[in-house]
């Protein structure tokens, strides 16, 4: 059977899209391809072979790839050409012909890079591969240079290059492009997962894998990535139950993404009057707690019962969205009204200057055990650690405090005397008594934020329909939250896994759970605190 045949069964067998670069797009281990960078993928997996001096140069399609190309051959073979030498490589040929694309090449030209098959000798290739389809032995051999971009920035590059590459048999239009960029459909997409891909890479190996960021903004502060980098290699590392490593920094644990997010926040973010933050840790309704407060403070423009509503085809998290995961330049994108809704992780000692002085804080905490529960089975479904974690290993780490915004005892505390001190500014709310007493805490909630029910509503039946709206039973059924993923790379459906209280039953042994009694009762003692008090369901 020739090669081309056995592409052609190969794409006869594989889901087929509409493509932005191609005619059509094959989604193969994941990601989407035009046939022949397909082919020119499979070919890398069975034929190709890594030097140990060799360079790989990784992007998603227009991150600046060419740009990128033509600094590592200028760097890597600075003794032989000099930057200003007038007959310099780079003055005469293309950063492509220079550093080629994997998914172009023959076979029978691999070893033809650099003029040179000796293995002593740097040879520089790039391409738009995923960390899922590499193949072997560039995960064992040479090193892996990654770029990225902002995403909106990579959106219009892709498509201002597909119409000038002419390589569709009619131009696409931006919102034709948009659509099949947001659904994941892009070349070598989705980009999200892509990214993710190799992020994770480069915190698991950072001696294989480097993670470059692309900034043309001249007014960003150049000097913030290295000092990020410092600031993650001074503090306490852990491993964590959520990721490879957990770093402590201002007292809590914090993943190297949620960490910079919060950072972020901290310089930038600007709190006004009428925001509303919703504050957890994680695992503990947060989900569920989101299209509450989304439907109560909207209910005006959006009726529980219109068959329109958002919460119907958007999830939770794009409505209010975690501070942490948001770039400076997204904070005022998420709300056309002045009733912006937030959600974050962030300790009380750690948040922002602006929401301690300006909107709302509505706290949420759980009862520990069935936390922590939760907490392990999503670990393990968000799948960002190199390998699941076992129940023993994350309950040890748990008690320890290292878990995301933990420990999770000096959150909780921290916003319970917040409550205490200023019940203006902070409500305290506890899981399971929403899910006993749910129209009494939605009054509560509605009366704290300034938005009491009406007799008019109370009569219509409006909080009945809110409560309905919002339960675990709607929202997991819809399709939107189903299917998908948050950020690329959580999927949406492992949000909505139980919701039980008192599930940790069927996980946690006698010891387990009295560990957690325990440590909890001495943790809060004297608080005024005590989770005996929560009512059992």
């Amino acid at each position: 059977m020739t090669r081309s045949s056995t592409l052609e069964d190969l794409l006869s067998s594989l889901p087929r899209e509409e493509g932005i670069n191609s005619a059509y797009s094959y989604q193969y281990q994941g990601f989407w391809y035009g046939p022949t960078l397909l082919q020119g993928l499979i070919d890398c997996q069975q034929h190709f072979h890594a030097h140990e001096n060799d360079v790989f140069l990784v992007t998603s399609p227009k991150s600046g790839t060419t740009w990128l190309k033509a600094i590592l051959y200028a760097l890597i073979n600075r003794e032989a050409c000099s930057p200003q030498d007038p007959h310099h490589p780079l003055l005469q040929k293309t950063p492509h012909q220079l550093v080629p694309f994997l998914e172009l090449l023959k076979p029978s030209d691999y070893d033809f890079v650099s003029n040179s098959s000796d293995n002593s000798i740097s040879r520089i290739f790039a391409c738009h591969i995923p960390t899922a389809s590499l193949p072997i032995s560039i995960r064992e051999a040479g090193k892996i240079v990654y770029l990225c971009r902002d995403i909106k920035d990579t959106f219009v590059s892709h498509f201002h290059f597909s119409n000038e590459a002419n390589v569709r048999p009619s131009p696409i239009s931006l919102e034709n492009a948009f659509d099949l960029f947001c659904k994941g459909t892009s070349l070598a997409g989705p980009v999200w997962d892509h990214i993710l891909g190799y992020w994770k890479e480069s915190l698991e190996r950072p001696d294989k894998a480097l993670v470059v960021v692309y900034v043309r903004n001249k007014q960003m502060n150049t000097s913030s990535a290295p000092r990020y980098t410092d600031l993650i290699s001074s503090l306490p590392k852990e491993e964590g139950i959520l990721e490879p490593y957990s770093y402590q920094y201002q007292g809590f644990w914090y993943s190297p993404v949620g960490m910079q997010g919060i950072i972020d926040c901290q310089q930038h973010f600007q709190a006004h009057k009428n925001d509303t933050f919703l504050v957890t840790s994680p695992k503990s309704g947060t989900t569920w707690l989101k299209a509450i407060l989304f439907a109560l403070i909207n209910r005006e423009a959006y009726h529980p019962q219109d068959p329109h509503h958002p919460l119907l085809n958007k999830t939770p998290h794009q409505l209010v969205p975690f501070l942490e995961l948001l770039k400076p330049s997204d904070y005022d994108l998420f709300s056309n009204s002045s009733n912006r809704i937030f959600a974050c992780h962030i300790s009380s000692v750690s948040l922002p200057k602006s929401i301690m002085q300006e909107g709302k804080i509505v706290y949420l905490c759980r009862d520990i055990k069935d936390t922590f529960v939760s907490l392990f089975h999503f670990s393990n479904k968000a799948n960002f650690r190199p390998s699941a974690i076992s129940l023993e290993d994350a309950f040890n780490l748990f008690c320890k405090g290292v878990t995301l915004s933990g420990p999770i005892w000096d959150q909780i505390l921290g916003y319970w005397k917040e409550s205490l001190e200023r019940p203006h500014k902070v409500l305290f709310m506890r899981y399971e008594e929403m899910m006993q007493e749910p129209h009494l805490q939605l009054r509560r909630l509605a009366k704290f934020l300034g938005k009491p029910f009406s007799q008019e509503e109370e009569k219509s039946g409006l909080p009945d329909q809110i409560i309905k709206l919002c339960s675990f039973d709607s929202m997991s059924k819809l399709e939107v939250n189903k299917t998908g993923t948050l950020v690329g790379a959580i999927s949406n459906d492992s949000f909505f896994r139980s919701g039980v209280v008192g599930d940790w039953k069927n996980y946690l042994t006698a010891e387990m759970a009295s560990k957690l009694d325990q440590i909890t009762e001495k943790k809060f003692r004297d608080s005024g605190l005590s989770f005996t008090m929560l009512p059992s369901i």
